[in-house]
């Protein structure tokens, strides 16, 4: 009797072991990936002296505004936000969490931000079409004042 009741557990375990692998080897839903290639300005940016001390610090912060262009077309086929906390005393480099607006939904992202030529933000993902979305923008500035940027999204849903 007792060595029918200690298999038992076993014969359980494996069931269950099995079943989970047949699971996972299921075939996943396909991934789909899309590139968005807007022309991005930058339409505010507003300081916010978060310490009121007159001078950059840690912890002061930027709220951005944007408009994104069709590259070929010039109509406004989105729009976003990004809020943005300086993290050096010099003012040079910031975490920002950000989202953008295109047909169909929002997408989040977050990103470090310095002053450079180019920039990468992640996305962390979205709602409507873009829910579970995750991938890359890729920017470059095209001009000395960082309000005009060329923007690639390479956005992957599940």
């Amino acid at each position: 009797m007792r060595t029918k009741l200690f298999g038992l557990p076993i014969c359980v375990a494996l069931a269950v072991l099995g079943a989970t692998s047949l699971a996972s080897a299921a075939p996943k839903a396909a991934r789909s990936t899309v590139t968005i290639k807007t022309l991005m300005d930058v339409t505010s940016a507003t300081p916010v002296d978060a310490d009121h001390n007159g001078k950059p610090s840690i912890g002061d912060y930027t709220i951005f505004r944007a408009v994104h262009h069709d590259p070929s077309t010039a109509r406004v086929v989105g729009g976003g936000t990004a809020i943005c906390t300086q993290i050096d005393g010099r003012g040079t480099l910031f975490d920002c969490i950000g989202e953008d607006h295109f047909a169909g939904g929002d997408i989040r992202e977050a990103f470090r931000f310095g002053l450079s030529k180019s920039f990468k933000i992640g996305i962390l993902g979205g709602t409507g079409v873009y829910q579970g979305a995750y991938g890359e923008l890729n920017g470059t500035w095209l001009d000395s004042k960082e309000t005009k940027a060329r923007a690639v999204f390479t956005i992957t849903t599940p």
